[in-house]
C-alpha cells in the first residue's frame, strides 16, 4: 500500500484503493458503534482503542503510563480498566480526573518533580500544540520515560484545514 496524490486537487489517498466492503468491515465493525452508547463516547472509545494498540505493542515492557494533559481523566480511566498503572498531569486538574483514582500532578511537565518515578509510556494527545515550549515538554517526557519506552504524540493535521 502507498499514498498517492491527485494531480488535479492534491488529495492524498491509499493506492491501491481499498474495496469498499473490506473498508467497512475493517473500520466500522460492531465495536465502532455499540448499541446504547452515545455517538461521541463511541468515537472517543474508538480513538482510545487505536492509541492503546501503539502502547500495548508486544515488545513493551511494563504498564506504567503518564498521560500529559489528562483533562477529564477519560483516557486514564480507560487505561486503568485495561490493567495499566496510569498517572496524569494537567495545568489545571479536574474533579473528574481525580475521580479516576489515578495519581495526578498539576503543572507543566518540565516543572513537575516525579520523585524518580519513570513510565513505560508517555502520552501527549492534542496537548503539545498548546504548550509554551514543546521541545522542553518532549525533553521532560524523555527524562521520565523508561529506556525502550513509548512516546505517543497526537497533534492536529493542519494540512487538513481550509481557512
Amino acid at each position: 500500500m502507498q499514498l498517492a496524490r491527485c494531480e488535479r486537487c492534491g488529495l492524498q489517498f491509499q493506492s491501491p484503493r481499498p474495496v469498499f466492503e473490506d473498508l467497512v468491515r475493517a473500520v466500522y465493525g460492531p465495536a465502532y458503534h455499540p448499541p446504547g452508547e452515545h455517538f461521541l463516547d463511541s468515537i472517543r472509545r474508538y480513538q482510545f482503542e487505536r492509541q492503546m494498540r501503539w502502547l500495548e505493542r508486544p515488545e513493551a515492557d511494563g504498564r506504567r503510563l503518564l498521560d500529559v494533559g489528562c483533562g477529564s481523566g477519560a483516557f486514564l480511566a480507560f487505561a486503568r480498566a485495561r490493567g495499566w498503572e496510569a498517572d496524569g498531569t494537567d495545568v489545571v486538574l479536574t474533579p473528574a480526573a481525580a475521580a479516576t483514582g489515578a495519581r495526578l500532578w498539576e503543572g507543566q511537565l518540565p516543572s513537575i518533580d516525579f520523585g524518580g518515578r519513570r513510565f513505560h509510556a508517555v502520552r501527549f494527545n492534542q496537548v503539545l500544540e498548546h504548550t509554551q515550549d514543546p521541545l522542553a515538554e518532549l525533553r521532560a517526557a524523555r527524562a521520565v520515560l523508561e529506556p525502550g519506552g513509548t512516546l505517543h504524540v497526537g497533534v492536529p493535521n493542519l494540512a487538513g484545514f481550509n481557512i
